[in-house]
This record gives structure tokens, sequence and C-alpha cells, in this order.
């Protein structure tokens, strides 16, 4: 493969490198200068193109205190490639700081001594996905979008294939020269009695061309390395056939091919991608030169012979000679498969979300007309999915809006915790964890060894974690009265089948079963008159009706139980298993014949069954009674059936439950510490590694005062402000801060929080997640030690270059070699057109920093268009330009920075204009200013990209790729002309050309 990529210039590789997504950027000596970095990279520092050849610590001053530019020292220090993944960093963006995440690469690379030589830094922001990951983590608060794509930096890959061009001119320039030192040196063999002074003169400027060639040689080299090292895809296919010619490690990882792939056709080493519109992209930049993009597009590959699912920006860019011939395309790429595998799961989570609460709403409608006790669950029901709908972080709120305690049992350790309101039932102390045992004291003995006997049946693998009982708490200190309780959980187990934890809810159905008891008067009372009893059950706000007889003959069904069963009226007088046959094999009708026999009723609370409505069989739950009616002699006749539908009061609660449990697996896996703060009291409840990350153990007391002792000073009135603005505003409080360990050591705390509030909308609670960034700051901190030692380097190249060039003209400007003379002439105007692209960005520097000086003196415009006019007729041969008569005309300003903007607008004009098309130049006096245009035959410009000319980097887009430029031009004149408090502006209309004018006042 290295033979295939030698072809490839110094220059070229640079190109390649810059085309890429992903923010790029060399640093070199040990003040870290940025030696090179892409618009991508600027845009994620919040910074311009001024930056280069500055100190990274000079231009990021914000990383000074994070961990970074130590990273990078050590990187430079021991040449080992340091990786980060979802990394946070504080930058200075807009003039605000601002958290963001990157993946990122420091690779080290080396000359061709093996030394290091300079840094290569590729990141890839990663914010969006980091805060979905939040989210998800968080179960889904936020049904917000990742929409963040990294784009790519089209004005700078125009001007790359500007500097390919000036460089493949360098390039011709010395080989000629090397082809030239050749001829000298057989003219020496064959010319042994020229005298001594002309030998010493060959053989200085020998030695000089070597060392020029040697110095190129080796930069090439170095930048060979880079773009072979680059960890984004890069790809060159020459031909029409599309054979590779060079492909970094990075693609060949993509691909999962092997590394023998330069030389083979690109269809035969990814015959999958057939089907996938690739081979048709790849052959119409090819015919076309229309470079093609694609965003977020999914590719299907066969990875070491796995069919895998990837999703890619990339771009295939045409390739061409000096001539303009196409010769190949050229394929950069990034991987944003995990950006959109995220994105796709909020989205299907955001949507489950939605369902759930509409079939909320639709179950507030249906049980708005059952008692009133009925009534109030419901609306608890459905303000608890309407908070978690709105933040996960509500979440314990709601469980107890909906009146349920939680539970939490570790098999490992034998302890037993449970929310407030789980406490106050079993008359516990508020004490973190107890033994299961002190917890099932207060159980109704009756009822002790059966619910001891579900708990160790639930802990074991074969029981599939299921755990569902019901049982009555014992009178106690805080409650003088039963408390009948239903417990559903369920309990988890690791890869050893071993239990982990066994977490759930209870339910208080005291009331329900007292309410099942006062029907059951109500039922006695009915029985006596079987009129009365008929009209009572056919306007009963709940489900009833009577089984007649051995056979269960349906008599007195109402309107709520035949919608519950999907029946009419007609079933009155059928066998209850002819109307729901699928109830055969469910154990309702053996229950029905034991309340017959014993004449002891029945109550089912929450019993499932299988009931097929419409074709479709529906899993549902059911509070009933099955209430035996005697006859006067004693025999049971009939038997009454009261039923409540409350399926939706279980799901509800299987949700929170699973919710709940999800919650816990995620703070686990995540390594982060919660806490829930009561604001009164000052007592805070936390997990182990919420301790630990202040350096507590875990059986110290840790109270919410003592969070705030555990700050250094300068951190806790801002930190008290923060948490006190979310309180009122409601909203999410986030912060970063610095504490003290009891070791005197300093770490660095990321925090996250929530206030909960009453139904009187004061706050009570205050919930959170705290992670530990200390290492995440240590990397800031080396990254912006690293970044100051860039800045000093960025000219050494060129510098270098040009006094070369200029020892040669000088060396040969008395002699007669023709041809090398001329080559010199264009190496030195190539070399000042790198200057001139450097003083442009210098322009800006100066500009924004209020360094650029306006030199003001009143002059005539006619004479200086006449001088414009005379350099025009010498540098702009392509087209014809024509100056409108000027009279005289004074005006007051700077007469270079003005003559300056003129040159500018004829140049655009001659750029974005047919060749042999004429351009018009005039100056007219309008009230008091004198207005300046030029107006062109070119491709016109689109009234949305008129608004945005005169911003800085902004370069028209859908522009042909040989039209080259860093869209600055147009910004420094308005710069300009703003300072002389002046105007500009443009009038153009697509494909009818372009008039830009500016105004100076007289």
């Amino acid at each position: 493969m290295q033979s295939q990529s030698s072809r490839f210039t110094k220059e070229q590789l640079l190109e390649i490198l810059s085309l890429s997504h992903n923010a790029t950027a060399i640093y070199t000596g040990e003040e870290l200068t940025i030696q090179s970095a892409n618009n991508a990279m600027l845009a994620l520092w919040g910074r311009d193109r001024s930056v280069i050849g500055k100190s990274l610590i000079d231009v990021l001053p914000e990383l000074h205190d994070q961990p970074f530019f130590g990273l990078l020292r050590q990187v430079l220090a021991t040449g080992i490639t340091y990786e980060g993944t979802d990394t946070p960093a504080q930058l200075m963006r807009s003039g605000t700081l601002q958290t963001y995440y990157f993946d990122f690469v420091y690779r080290a690379i080396r000359n061709a001594s093996g030394e290091v030589d300079c840094i290569l830094h590729t990141a890839t922001e990663v914010t969006e996905l980091h805060l979905g990951r939040e989210l998800q983590a968080e179960m889904l608060a936020k049904d917000e979008a990742l929409n963040r794509e990294q784009s790519l930096n089209e004005e700078l890959a125009a001007t790359n294939e500007e500097l390919v061009t000036t460089n493949e001119d360098l390039a011709s320039t010395l080989e000629e020269l090397s082809a030239a030192n050749e001829e000298l040196n057989e003219a020496r063999s064959s010319l042994q009695n020229l005298n001594e002074a002309l030998e010493i003169r060959v053989t200085e400027r020998t030695e000089k061309l070597a060392q020029s060639i040697t110095k190129l040689s080796a930069s090439e080299n170095r930048t060979r390395a880079i773009i072979e090292a680059a960890p984004f895809p890069i790809g060159v296919y020459i031909g029409r056939e599309m054979r590779i010619a060079f492909v970094n490690q990075a693609i060949a990882d993509v691909w999962g091919k092997g590394n023998d792939l330069v030389g083979r056709l690109y269809s035969e080493v990814l015959p999958e991608l057939d089907n996938q519109l690739v081979y048709q992209q790849l052959d119409h930049v090819f015919t076309t030169g229309i470079t093609f993009e694609a965003r977020n597009q999914r590719i299907d590959l066969v990875v070491n012979g796995v069919p895998t699912i990837f999703y890619f920006n990339y771009i295939f860019t045409a390739l061409r000679e000096e001539d303009g011939t196409i010769y190949g395309v050229m394929n950069t790429a990034a991987d944003v498969t995990d950006v959109m595998l995220a994105k796709q799961e909020v989205e299907e989570s955001a949507q489950q979300l939605a369902s759930l609460n509409e079939e909320l709403a639709a179950v507030n409608e249906e049980l708005v007309a059952s008692n009133e006790e009925q009534y109030r669950a419901n609306e608890e029901l459905a303000e608890l999915y309407e908070k978690l709908r709105i933040s996960q972080d509500e979440l314990q709120l709601a469980i107890e809006a909906a009146g349920l305690a939680t539970f939490d049992f570790n098999p490992t350790t034998g302890r037993f915790t449970g929310n407030e309101l789980l406490k106050s039932w079993f008359g516990l102390k508020p004490e973190e964890e107890i033994e299961l045992d002190k917890a099932t004291d207060v159980i109704l003995p009756s009822d002790r060894e059966r619910v001891i006997k579900a708990i160790n049946h639930a802990i074991t693998f074969e029981s599939d974690g299921n755990y569902d009982t019901s049982y009555t708490i014992s009178p106690n200190q805080l409650n003088a009265e039963p408390r009948m309780v239903r417990a559903k959980g369920k309990a988890l187990f690791n890869e050893n089948k071993e239990p982990t934890r066994l977490s759930g809810v209870l339910q208080d159905v005291t009331e329900q079963m007292t309410s099942q008891a006062k029907m059951r008067t109500l039922i006695a009372n009915l029985a006596s008159s079987e009129k009365r009893f008929r009209s009572l059950v056919k306007q009963a706000p709940v489900a009833m009706n009577v089984f007649k007889g051995e056979e269960f003959i349906i008599d007195s069904v109402n309107d709520r139980m035949l919608e519950i069963w999907g029946k009419t009226e007609a079933v009155n007088g059928m066998r209850f298993i002819d109307v729901l046959p699928e109830l055969a094999d469910q154990p309702f009708i053996d229950i029905l014949n034991k309340v017959r026999a014993t004449g002891q009723s029945y109550y089912g609370v929450e019993n499932i069954a299988e009931i097929i409505k419409d074709g479709i069989a529906e899993k549902r739950y059911f509070n009933f009674i099955y209430q035996p009616i005697m006859e006067e002699e004693g025999r049971i006749d009939s038997i009454l059936q009261v039923l409540t539908e409350v399926t939706e009061q279980v799901n509800a609660r299987k949700e929170i439950a699973d919710i709940n449990t999800r919650l816990n697996i995620a703070i686990d896996a995540g390594s982060l510490g919660s806490t829930e703060v009561d604001l009164a009291s000052g007592t805070m409840q936390c997990n182990e590694q919420f301790k630990k990350y202040y350096g507590r153990s875990k059986d110290e007391i840790f109270n919410y005062p003592d969070l705030f002792d555990a700050m250094l000073p300068e951190y806790r009135d801002k930190i008290k402000k923060l948490v006190a603005i979310a309180i009122e505003n409601k909203s999410i409080y986030q912060s970063e801060y610095e504490v003290a360990w009891p070791d005197s050591s300093r770490h660095w705390i990321k925090a996250y929080g929530k206030a909960r509030y009453d139904s009187s909308g004061k706050a009570v609670k205050m919930v959170g997640l705290v992670s530990d960034i200390t290492e995440a700051k240590k990397d800031e901190q080396r990254k912006n030690d690293f970044i100051g030692m860039v800045s000093h380097e960025l000219k050494t190249p060129l510098t270098s270059l040009t006094a070369y060039v200029q020892m040669l003209q000088e060396k040969f400007r008395n002699g007669n070699d023709d041809f090398t003379m001329n080559s010199l002439d264009m190496a030195n105007k190539q070399v000042k057109k790198m200057t001139t692209m450097i003083n442009g960005f210098l322009n800006i520097s100066r500009l924004e920093s209020g360094k650029i000086h306006i030199d003001s003196s009143r002059f005539d415009m006619a004479l200086l268009l006449k001088e414009v006019q005379q350099e025009t007729v010498i540098a702009v041969t392509t087209h014809t330009v024509i100056f409108a008569p000027v009279e005289e005309t004074f005006v007051i300003g700077d007469r270079e920075k003005i003559g300056q903007v003129i040159h500018n607008f004829i140049s655009n004009a001659a750029k974005y204009s047919p060749l042999g098309t004429t351009i018009h130049v005039a100056c007219i006096s309008t009230g008091n200013s004198a207005q300046v245009s030029v107006a062109d035959e070119g491709m016109g410009i689109r009234p949305e990209d008129q608004q945005k000319l005169f911003e800085r980097y902004y370069r028209v887009k859908d522009q042909p790729v040989s039209i080259a430029g860093f869209g600055i031009g147009l910004y420094v004149c308005a710069e300009i002309i703003q300072r002389h408090e002046g105007k500009i502006w443009v009038e153009s209309e697509p494909g009818e050309g372009s008039t830009f004018y500016f105004t100076l006042p007289l």
C-alpha cells in the first residue's frame, strides 16, 4: 500500500485531511503551536482562523484548569496515542462558558528518525449524544431529539484545492530544478577544465537544492503519516472502474476486508454495495466532477463476514489533473452510527410515552362514572402519568401522589429499605436499611410465614422473579388500626442466576376491602327485595349480574358488565360458560362452584382474566365479589357478581415498578451518585456511590449541610444560588464544583438536580445525580497546557521556502539559465499567493482585535479609479473590464484600503463570471455620498445568500469546486467600509449577474 500512496504529495494529503467531517488540528513544539486547524475544529473551539500560529493555551485560556494540556504534553513526550470518549470540556463560545462533550484522539506523528514530530488532534462533538444518554438514564424526561450533525467545511476544501494547485507548481519546479542539477553534474564531468570558481558555485547550488528537496521530502512524509494515521476513513479510487489507489487504516477497519486492498476494484472489495446506490454516486462524480455529499446515510456492509448496519456522513470528491481532467475520486467519511441509533432509541421511547399518555386519557374517561372513591384514584393515576411524561425526576413524587409505597430488598446483605410512606405503614424508624426480619415482624402472624415464603420463592431463578401477595400489617405506634396491603415486585438476577435485587410497590387496599364489606351489606339488604335488587343492579355504577342455579345462568346483567364482556342483553338466560367459553381453563367457574357449595363469599383482588372481545384475546385485571344469595330456607340459589376492572391501575403500577428498577440499574451502570434531600429538615438520603464521590465511606453520616462543607469556599454561595433559582423556576439545576476530601485531596463533581413540590406548590424535596469528573478536568488542563505551545510555527515553513526561492533567484539573476529563472519566478508568485491568503486571516485578526488602522485623508476617487484601471489591465486578462468616466470626486478615507475594496470587487467579478464576459466599473455622486459599483455577467446570487455574503467565512453553496477562497474578502471589505461610515451591499438575480456597491461620505 505504501508504494501506491507515494504518488500523493504533501498538499494532496493535507487536502484529504481537510475534507473530513471530523474536526482536525495539528500541534508542534513544547508551546503546542497550532500548525493547522480545519473549520470544523475552529467551530468546536468557537474561534476563527486568526488562532493559527498561536499557542493553544493562549487561544483557549478557559481550558487552563482542565486536563487537556497535560495530556497533549504526555503524548508529545511519550509518543503514546491518547483517546478520549464522551469527555466533557468547558469552552467559551459567543462569550458564554458552557460544557460540551467530545470523542477525541491525540495521535503522535513521528518523523523518519522515529522522533515525535507533531500531534494530530481529531475530535467529534458528541454533546447531543451524551445528553441523549442522560435523558435515557433519567427515563426519557425530555423528548428533545438529537439534531447535532458534523458539517463538511466546503470553504476550506475549495481553498485546499487552490493550495494543491500551488504546491503542484512548486513540485514541478523542484523536479525541473533537480533535472537541471543532474545536467550540471554531467556537464561537470565533461568540462574538467572549467575554472575552480565555477566548480565551487555549482557545488554550492547543488548542496542547497539537495537541502531543499530533503526538507520538502520530510514535510511530505510527515503529512502522509498524518493522513495514514487519521482516525476517520479516507480513500482514493482511480479511473471510472474505481480501482483503489489509497486507503488509510481507518477505512480498512470499517470495511473489514483485510489490508490487501490497494490495486483492487472498489466493486470487488465491496460487492454488497451494489444495490445501495454507492456505485452510481461514484460514477456520477467521476463523469460530472460534481461533489456528492450524504448525511446520516445507512450503509449495509459485510464486516469480517458479518452483515453490519452503519450510518455515515460521507463525501465523494473528483480528483483532477493539471488540465482539469478527472482521474479519480476521493472518499472521506465520518461514522455517525452511535448518534443515529441513540436518536432512534429516543424517538421510539418518546412514541411509547405518547402512546401511554393517550391510553391514560382513555382510562380516565371510562372511570369518570364510577364511585367517588374510584374516581379519586383515577385522578391520582392520571396525575402520576402526567408527571412521568414531564420528567423522570418527578417519579418519586408521582408514586407518592398515587399513594404507593416502594420497597427494595438486597438478598446479598439481607437488608430491606423503603420510602417514607412504607416506613410509616410499618412503624419503622427512618433508617437507611434494616434487617428483613424487623420488617416482617410487624406483619400479622397469620400472614407472616406466607409472606416470607413468597419472598424466598421470588428470589429463586425458576420463579422468573415474580412477587405478588397480600397481607395485613399489625397496629403499631404509628398506625392504631391494621392495614391491608397488596405487594407486587420483581427480582433481578446476575449472570450466575443469583438474585441481586427484589424491588416493588405496596398498595393500601384497606379502604377497598372495607368498601367490599360495605358492598356485602348492601347486597344482603338488596336480597330482601328481588325487584328492588334488580333495579339497583341495573342502575349500579359498577358492573353487576346474578348467576342462577347450578349451571350459572346469567340473570339481571347490567350495561357495565355487558360492556366488559363485549356482549349484548341477549346473553340473559344463557349459561356463563357458553357466553364466555374462554373461561373454561380459567379458575372462575371453579370459584363459583366453591362459593355455591360453601356459602362463603369470595373476594378477588386484581385477578387476571383473559377475555375475547371483538375476536381478540385480552388479558385484563379485575377486583370482584362472588356473594351467595340465600333463600328463606337457607338454600343458595343465586350468586351475585360485582366487578370493577383495574387493568390500567395494575399496568400503571407495573410500569412504575419497571421504571424504578430501570432507573436504579441505570444509576448503578453509570456509576452515578443519587441523593434525595428533605429541604425542611436538611436530612439527606444517598447511595454508596454518592458518598464515595465526596470521600466518605458508606457507613458515614452525610447530610445536606455536610455537602456544602465539602465544597471549596468559592463555590458554596454560587451553588446555593443555582439551587434556589432551580427551585423557584421549577427547572433542572446543573453545576460543576470542586470538593475537598477528608484526606485533603481535591476532586471535581458534576451535579444535576430538581425539586419536588407538594400539592400547594411548595418545594419539599430535592433529588439529584452526581458524577466524578476529576479525570476529565485533568484532561482539560493538560489540553490547555499543550495548546499554548503551538502558535509560533505557522509561518516557519513558508518563511523558509521564501528564503530558499529568493536565494536561488539571486544566484541565477545574472546567469543565462532562463528556464531556472522562470521556474523560480513562478515559485515566488505561488509563495506570494500563499502569503496573501495568510494575510487575509491576519486582517480578520486585526479587525476583531481593533488593531486595523484607518489612515484617513482627502483624495480624489477619479484618480484612484484610474490607477486601479491601469493595474487591472495587467492583472485581469480573461475579461473585458470597462471603467465609466468619473468626474473629480473628493472623499475622506484611507486611500489604500478603499483601493483594496475596489480590487476585491473586480477580482470576485472575474472569478464568478464566464471567461470573455464584460465587467463594468463606475463611480457616481449621489447626494452626500460617492457610490462605487462593480457589475458582472456571472451566475448571480440567490436572495438567501445575499444576506450572508458579508459574513466571515461565508461562501455561496453549490458553486464549482474550482472557485477557491476562504470567504473572508467581502467580510474585510465590509469592515473597512463600515469603519468609513459608509454602506456596502449587492444587487443580483440568479443567472443575470451581480452588482456590488459601496458608498463613502463626501
